[in-house]
């Protein structure tokens, strides 16, 4: 899930865009808004605010890099079992790596991907 935040006089689309492409070197995606999430407390860093784009793409069509503030980049297989999204990295699940509440926004996502 790359993320960051938005400049002074950027639209959130473009936001959206710029993040993905600098933190994974993916462009041109045509991004669909999953939500905006604003829940207070959702961040224990502080207030924020997050909306939250998902883009599909034909398996290995698109190789992502990491870069910018990303240590690495890879794919996550999703797949809801008995009712809960589980997300894997070569078979191992990941879900409590997620940080605040992105399993949320992912759930979200899948649903709409549907």
């Amino acid at each position: 899930m790359p993320g960051g935040f938005a400049e002074k006089g950027e639209t959130i689309e473009t936001t959206a865009s710029r993040e993905l492409e600098e933190e994974t070197g993916v462009t041109g995606m045509d991004m669909k808004l999953v939500g905006v999430y604003s829940k207070p407390g959702r961040d224990p860093r502080g207030w924020t605010v997050t909306a939250a784009y998902t883009a599909t793409v034909k398996d290995g069509e698109i190789m992502p890099v990491a870069g910018d503030d990303a240590r690495e980049v890879c794919w996550v297989t999703a797949q809801m079992k008995d009712g809960r999204l589980i997300l894997s990295i070569e078979g191992e699940c990941v879900n409590s790596e997620l940080a605040f509440d992105h399993y949320d926004i992912l759930t979200d996502a899948y649903s709409l991907a549907i």
